[in-house]
């Protein structure tokens, strides 16, 4: 399943990637899923194809951490990625950034910005 959705995101050739929390949670998930997956040698080959998301045939796609501190907004740790030739933009941080919620759960912003979970 996973391969099949590298093959789909090749095929849309999608600018941008976006979601809800996806730079710390659902592509770290993904990329961590394949290494636990890859340490069968029997599908080893093929997974190390599945972190090649971008548009440089051969790149991988890259994760690194990365600490913010500000007084504003305190410590945040983040995971950093970087596909060639793909932006990806989280609504998360971006809903932290300009509105002042007292909520940034998924549910709780579709509450207030579109009345509805």
């Amino acid at each position: 399943m996973l391969l099949k959705w590298r093959v789909f995101l090749q095929a849309c050739d999608a600018d941008i990637i976006t979601g809800y929390n996806v730079q710390n949670f659902d592509i770290p998930y993904l990329l961590d899923r394949v290494e636990t997956l890859a340490k069968n040698k029997n599908i080893k080959q093929k997974l190390d194809v599945f972190k090649q998301w971008g548009r440089v045939k051969g790149a991988p796609t890259k994760m690194r951490e990365t600490t913010f501190q500000s007084a504003a907004y305190g410590k945040r740790n983040n995971v950093e990625t970087t596909i060639d030739g793909r932006v990806i933009f989280d609504m998360l941080p971006y809903m932290q950034r300009n509105h002042k919620l007292s909520s940034y759960t998924l549910n709780s912003v579709s509450a207030e910005f579109i009345g509805q979970q």
